[in-house]
Order: C-alpha cells, then sequence, then structure tokens
C-alpha cells in the first residue's frame, strides 16, 4: 500500500491553557462523576469535553510540554474518575433499568472517549514532541515539531509493507537563517557533508 501524508500547519488562534483552567475543569467532571447520578453524566461529558478541546493542537502542546505538574494532574484525574464511570454504570446494570441505561449510553461512552483521548491522544502527544524537540525548545519550535510527530503518527497507523522506504520532508520558512547567520558552531561545509541534509 502506497500513502501519502501532508501536514499543513498554521498558527493557531486560541491562547495557551493554563495549568488551573484544566485542572478546574477536570476537577468539577469529577465531582459530576462522584455523585454516581446517571443522569449528570452528560454534564460531566461536556466539561471534560472542554478541557480536551483546550489541550488540543499547538495551544495544549505548549500548556504540556514540560509541564510535569498538569501532566501529573490529568493523569491523575483520569485515574480516578475511570472507576467511578464504572460504579455508574455497575449501578445501571444492577437498577435493571433498560430506559435508563439506553438513555445514558451514549454520554458513559463520550466521557469513556474523552477520557481516552486525554491520556492517549493529547499525553501522548506532548510526550513524543517533547521527546523530539527537548525541554529548551521554543514555542515556534514546538510547533514545528508538533507537525513532525503528527506525520509520524499518522505514518505508523498506516498499513505499510516496507517501512525502510518511508521518508519525511520539512520545509521551515521565516527561520532567519543565511549562510552569514548560522548557529554557533555550525559551520555550512559541515551541514553539507552530511549526507541526511541534501538540500541545504
Amino acid at each position: 500500500m502506497c500513502g501519502i501524508i501532508c501536514v499543513l500547519s498554521r498558527k493557531a488562534g486560541r491562547p495557551t491553557p493554563t495549568r488551573d483552567e484544566v485542572l478546574v475543569l477536570l476537577a468539577e467532571g469529577s465531582s459530576i462523576l462522584s455523585r454516581r447520578d446517571a443522569t449528570k453524566v452528560a454534564d460531566a461529558a461536556r466539561v471534560l469535553a472542554a478541557a480536551d478541546t483546550m489541550l488540543k493542537g499547538e495551544p495544549g502542546v505548549r500548556a504540556l510540554v514540560g509541564n510535569r505538574e498538569l501532566v501529573s494532574g490529568i493523569n491523575s484525574a483520569v485515574g480516578e474518575m475511570l472507576p467511578m464511570l464504572s460504579t455508574i454504570e455497575a449501578d445501571l446494570e444492577a437498577a435493571d433499568d433498560a430506559h435508563a441505561i439506553e438513555e445514558s449510553a451514549e454520554s458513559i461512552a463520550s466521557v469513556k472517549d474523552v477520557l481516552w483521548s486525554l491520556r492517549n491522544d493529547r499525553l501522548r502527544t506532548a510526550r513524543e514532541v517533547e521527546a523530539l524537540a527537548g525541554l529548551q525548545a521554543a514555542p515556534e519550535a514546538l510547533d514545528g515539531y508538533l507537525a513532525i510527530q503528527q506525520a509520524l503518527s499518522a505514518i505508523d497507523r498506516m498499513e505499510v509493507r516496507g517501512r525502510d522506504s518511508a521518508g519525511i520532508g520539512v520545509v521551515v520558512w521565516g527561520h532567519g537563517l543565511t549562510a552569514d547567520a548560522l548557529p554557533a558552531g555550525v559551520s555550512w561545509a559541515e551541514r553539507c557533508d552530511d549526507p541526511l541534509f541534501v538540500s541545504r
């Protein structure tokens, strides 16, 4: 199977969320679920979806990379809410109320989806971007590495034969580098001798 993946990015119009903004929403969702009221699960889903949306894309990556307190808070909140959700499901099954189960099924699935997304999409993406960029990367560099991570993730999800033939091309503009203004300790001669750096 052949496939081409293209990631075109533009500057996000949303501000970077703060730790408190995200954790307050997660605490609210957790508080709703702790009541064990199946009729309120849809409210929790809306609140948690708002937190997930905050953490999408460049603003989310900027908020999460290097922010151990926020990452830990999200992991803890998700870990607390999953058993709460299981308890609500068990209560519904014990009540043997088919109508209540049917009414709550969609909102319970929505909460599960959001919790999975927080742990396996938002946190994973930030972790992989951090591994590529390092902790000292500027916000603009994080944005670029996010695009690279999105391409790598898409390649991972493709059913590809002969992955050794896969490659990534990255185009960067507005970097301000010229032959006369390279980073300290880097020369064009060294770069041009690198077989992976083929186009200058």
